[in-house]
């Protein structure tokens, strides 16, 4: 029953800091040369480094799982793209 309600858990929302530090590491994993462009395409590995990545560069401790800060990616991509959007709709 324990590791249902663990399951179940749900994290305490993002903060802007942490925002920007998952910004930070998706530009700096995603456009690494050394790794090529297709990492993307093995999704679990390049998950697992932006994971690394904010882990290393954060000044505590938050424990944010892959699938977290994949969610959280998916709603700052949203966001921008909403963004772009209105602002494309004034320029016109």
């Amino acid at each position: 029953m324990e590791s249902i309600s663990k399951k179940l858990q749900r994290g305490g929302n993002f903060t802007v800091e942490e925002d920007k530090l998952l910004v930070s590491a998706w530009l700096n994993i995603s456009m690494n040369a050394v790794r090529g462009h297709d990492q993307k395409k093995k999704k679990t590995t390049f998950w697992q480094r932006m994971k690394e990545f904010i882990q290393q560069n954060e000044p505590y401790e938050t424990n944010r799982t892959v699938v977290s800060l994949m969610n959280r990616w998916s709603t700052i991509q949203f966001a921008r793209t909403s963004f772009v959007a209105a602002m494309g709709k004034l320029k016109h």
